[in-house]
Protein backbone atom coordinates (compact mmCIF):
# COMPACT_ATOMS: atom_id res chain seq x y z
CA UNK A 1 0.00 0.00 0.00
CA UNK A 2 0.87 3.61 -0.45
CA UNK A 3 2.38 5.55 2.42
CA UNK A 4 1.56 8.92 0.91
CA UNK A 5 -1.01 10.25 -1.56
CA UNK A 6 -0.35 13.58 -3.28
CA UNK A 7 -3.25 15.32 -5.01
CA UNK A 8 -1.99 18.10 -7.32
CA UNK A 9 -4.35 21.06 -7.69
CA UNK A 10 -2.15 23.09 -10.07
CA UNK A 11 -4.77 22.96 -12.85
CA UNK A 12 -7.78 23.35 -10.54
CA UNK A 13 -9.43 26.73 -10.07
CA UNK A 14 -12.56 25.70 -8.13
CA UNK A 15 -13.69 22.69 -6.12
CA UNK A 16 -17.45 22.04 -5.89
CA UNK A 17 -19.46 19.95 -3.43
CA UNK A 18 -19.03 16.77 -5.49
CA UNK A 19 -15.26 17.31 -5.49
CA UNK A 20 -15.29 17.79 -1.71
CA UNK A 21 -17.21 14.53 -1.33
CA UNK A 22 -14.69 12.65 -3.47
CA UNK A 23 -11.75 14.18 -1.59
CA UNK A 24 -13.34 13.22 1.73
CA UNK A 25 -13.51 9.63 0.47
CA UNK A 26 -9.84 9.75 -0.50
CA UNK A 27 -8.92 11.08 2.95
CA UNK A 28 -10.97 8.37 4.68
CA UNK A 29 -9.49 5.59 2.55
CA UNK A 30 -5.95 6.88 3.12
CA UNK A 31 -6.53 7.10 6.87
CA UNK A 32 -7.79 3.52 6.87
CA UNK A 33 -4.63 2.42 5.07
CA UNK A 34 -2.30 4.46 7.28
CA UNK A 35 -1.25 6.78 4.45
CA UNK A 36 -0.92 10.54 4.71
CA UNK A 37 -2.54 12.87 2.17
CA UNK A 38 -0.98 15.99 0.70
CA UNK A 39 -2.88 18.54 -1.39
CA UNK A 40 -0.25 20.40 -3.43
CA UNK A 41 -0.39 23.59 -5.50
CA UNK A 42 -3.68 24.66 -3.91
CA UNK A 43 -4.82 28.20 -4.78
CA UNK A 44 -5.71 30.63 -1.99
CA UNK A 45 -9.49 30.37 -2.46
CA UNK A 46 -9.47 26.57 -2.37
CA UNK A 47 -7.14 26.53 0.64
CA UNK A 48 -9.59 28.78 2.49
CA UNK A 49 -12.45 26.43 1.56
CA UNK A 50 -10.51 23.40 2.84
CA UNK A 51 -9.75 25.28 6.08
CA UNK A 52 -13.40 26.29 6.53
CA UNK A 53 -14.63 22.72 5.95
CA UNK A 54 -12.02 21.24 8.28
CA UNK A 55 -10.26 19.18 5.61
CA UNK A 56 -6.96 20.87 6.44
CA UNK A 57 -6.96 19.04 9.80
CA UNK A 58 -6.61 15.74 7.92
CA UNK A 59 -4.28 16.67 5.06
CA UNK A 60 -1.14 18.69 4.52
CA UNK A 61 -1.83 21.75 2.35
CA UNK A 62 0.88 23.17 0.12
CA UNK A 63 -0.31 26.40 -1.44
CA UNK A 64 0.71 27.82 -4.81
CA UNK A 65 3.62 30.19 -4.64
CA UNK A 66 2.68 32.50 -7.53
Amino acid sequence: GAQEIIVNFSRTEIVNSIGISILTGVIDAAAGAGARVIFSDVNEHTAELFEMLGLSRHVELKQRTN
